[in-house]
């Protein structure tokens, strides 16, 4: 998830959420049924995975690979890559998802998937690749275009543009001198290499010929109307979801109709939608280990689980009296008077700041109440540093130095008693704590308006400064930017945000990627150069997010402008 931006300068969009990574800074909480006090396991030698009963059922989902051979045609889905590794990419390349090519070449697509003119000549509007001249200016050639009647939907790597035209804006795009070839946007282009070959849940849908898939639309497109196209040509359209760029429309269809669905003019991309489940609950364990197995926790096993670290995260709300972050199972421990709003010796919040005091606007509500559907700012915090189990957190090993070893301090915590003995222990139970569980948080409130959700979060980098000196605050996320259309532009908070850590070096700063990615559920099918602008400073880690079992990009993040489409 990414939050929306509003700061001084009033930019909003919805945008997707960074994960913090410091020894690391991530995984996720929730809460469950309460037992009786937490008490520890004992370790067993060797490797600590120790409850063999339990041991055997590994959580991690089974897959099971697609068995349907479906593709019809004599080349693709995937083309080739004209790029030399260690040489620069020529300006008349396009990067795509089904391949790089040099325009003007004859592409490699077959008949059944290559474009025409048609449409033109039956008075539509056609989307096209213009490719620029190496020497053209790009915004002189935007504006020229526009000139011609054209409408640049959006860039295309490595010097082209994706525009919708009709014949009078064709007929002068081609006689442009800013324009170097001129190519439709072939059905080829659409159909991701991914479309049934995702991995499936059960072995009845790795056989068989229906698809989930995400159909994206180009901005301005009738998405009823496409709709009722793809249900002619026999899809289900299932849901549409609407961004600041483009719909996506969820259509359950047979595979040998992709292709039919790949000529539809309105249609930019097809991808397969991967299967998901939910595991949030088990993140901290998922994101240590590649067995699956209760216990293994080989991050928390050495008493790496951010015990004397600092995180500060700025967004748009904490619920302190939330079992990740409340003093005490029974107390939030927030104190009005207070100036940090918690008391001086609570269990995991320093201090609960307003972003008013860095020149942005916030208040001191969570926004979790259930018509706002929940805090963001609570949901990306306890991904990070939640812990609902216990008041201290000793390593199974080695108990934290700052384990007062008073088990009952926080109360009955809560967890999944998967050894059912009532009693909790780290390696044997179901622990819904964030990785760095043993961290404390300095929260910004950023937000003065639940229902709109967005983000006024003042100067950044007076916020790592100040967190930094006063709190010792080295982990640092913003889950929130802007999405600039003609791509990502080194902003004032991405200055900010190198300029602190250059004053100061021991910061790590995470920032989301963004939320433009166009698809749904696969990232391969995005152009690349839609990464936030906040995202784009040079010394932060930029993150995006993973969608279904097969762990691939959640085409929903943002693709930066790396050629072969990362973040």
């Amino acid at each position: 998830m990414r939050d929306r931006l509003y700061s001084p300068r009033w930019i909003r969009v919805i945008l997707c959420a960074g994960v913090m990574l410091a020894a690391p800074f991530a995984g996720f909480a929730g809460d469950d049924t309460a037992h009786d006090g937490p008490q520890l396991g004992t370790k067993a030698p060797g490797r600590s995975v120790f409850n063999e009963a339990v041991d055997a059922e590994p959580i991690r989902v089974q897959t099971f690979p697609r068995t349907v051979a479906w593709w019809p045609f004599r080349t693709g889905p995937s083309y080739g890559d004209v790029r030399v590794p260690g040489k620069e990419t020529p300006s008349d390349v396009i990067i795509t998802s089904v391949g790089a090519f040099r325009m003007g070449d004859t592409l490699p697509f077959p008949p059944e998937l290559t474009g025409s003119l048609a449409g033109l000549a039956q008075g539509y509007a056609q989307y096209f690749v213009v490719t620029l001249r190496d020497t053209a200016p790009t915004d002189a050639a935007r504006t020229e275009l526009a000139s011609f009647g054209a409408e640049v939907m959006y860039p295309v790597p490595k010097k082209s543009l994706l525009v919708r035209a009709n014949q009078v804006a064709y007929d002068l795009m081609s006689t442009s001198a800013y324009v170097e070839h001129v190519e439709p946007w072939h059905p080829a282009f659409k159909i991701d290499p991914s479309v049934g070959r995702r991995p499936q849940l059960s072995a009845e849908a790795a056989a068989s010929p229906m698809v989930d898939l995400a159909v994206s639309l180009f901005p301005g497109e009738d998405a009823t109307a496409t709709a009722k196209l793809i249900q002619a040509l026999g899809g289900n359209v299932t849901w549409a979801s609407h961004n600041t760029r483009a719909t996506q429309l969820y259509v359950t269809a047979h595979l040998s109709r992709v292709p039919e669905l790949a000529k539809l003019e309105p249609v930019r991309a097809i991808s397969e939608r991967a299967a998901a489940v939910f595991l949030g609950a088990r993140g901290a364990l998922n994101i240590q280990n590649n067995s699956g197995l209760f216990g293994d926790f080989p991050y928390w096993e050495v008493g790496i689980d951010g015990d004397g670290q600092t995180a500060h995260v700025t967004d748009s709300g904490l619920s302190v009296d939330a079992g990740d972050f409340a003093d005490t199972r029974a107390d939030s421990g927030w104190v009005d008077a207070q100036a940090c709003k918690v008391a001086p010796d609570h269990r995991k919040l320093h201090c609960y700041q307003r972003a008013n005091d860095y020149g942005g606007s916030g208040d001191f509500l969570a926004c979790d109440t259930p018509g706002n559907g929940g805090s963001h700012g609570q949901v990306v915090s306890s991904i990070a540093v939640g812990n609902a189990t216990r008041g201290t957190v000793p390593a199974p090993s080695n108990p934290s130095p700052t384990d007062d070893q008073t088990p009952n301090d926080y109360g009955d915590g809560f967890y999944s008693d998967n050894d059912t003995n009532g009693a909790f222990d780290e390696l044997n139970d179901g622990a819904f704590d964030g990785v760095a569980k043993g961290a404390m948080i300095v929260f910004v409130d950023a937000n003065n308006d639940c229902s709109s959700g967005g983000i006024a979060s003042g100067n950044l980098e007076s916020q790592i400064t100040s967190t930094w000196n006063d709190y010792r605050a080295t982990d640092h996320n913003f889950s929130f930017g802007s999405t600039n259309p003609l791509g990502p532009q080194y902003a004032p908070d991405a200055a900010d945000i190198d300029t602190a850590i250059l004053a100061n070096p021991v910061n790590l700063v995470f920032v989301a990627a963004g939320n433009d990615g166009e698809a749904s559920d696969s990232g391969s099918s995005a152009e690349p150069g839609k990464i936030g602008d906040q995202a784009s400073c040079k010394n932060c880690v930029a993150v995006g997010m993973s969608f279904g079992v097969d762990g691939a990009m959640g085409a929903a993040t943002s693709p930066g402008p790396a050629q072969n489409g990362r973040v």
